[in-house]
């Protein structure tokens, strides 16, 4: 699971975290201090408390707003569907319309197609680059 600043970073915008339905393993980052991230471990009712087992720390409860959720690339992929296929879901294809190539593909091949230069990126795990594929579909 990525937990760099970067996937912290690029899951920390309004398209992203209104999507969140806290669920037991999820993965978080404090708000106040990013470098503490770790799994939700059970999920205390309303208003959206949960109880979140740091990453090498205590168990702690927490309102929602106080975290950043980092969803895993199997979460992003729901979110991303029906644009992908159940039979894609887990590998580096991606085909979009009768496009063999894909987004993903040409991304892992660092052919990543950009609007415009200053977008382009490299990305350093699947959770990244399954990311920036929803948001640009978005």
């Amino acid at each position: 699971m990525d937990t760099s600043n970067q996937y912290i970073k690029m899951s920390d915008c309004p398209e992203i975290q209104e999507q969140w339905k806290p669920e037991i393993g999820d993965w978080v980052a404090l708000r106040k201090n990013k470098k503490s991230v770790g799994i939700v471990v059970g999920i205390l009712g309303p208003p959206r408390t949960i109880y979140v087992q740091l990453i090498g720390g205590w168990r702690n409860i927490y309102s929602t707003l106080e975290c950043i959720w980092l969803p895993r690339q199997d979460q992003i992929q729901d979110m991303c569907k029906p644009k992908i296929r159940e039979d894609q879901k887990n590998t580096h294809a991606y085909v979009k319309g009768d496009n063999p190539e894909g987004f993903i593909n040409s991304c892992l091949l660092g052919d990543f197609f950009r609007w415009e230069d200053k977008y382009y990126k490299t990305y350093s795990s699947m959770e990244q680059l399954w990311l920036a594929f929803y948001i640009h579909e978005r």
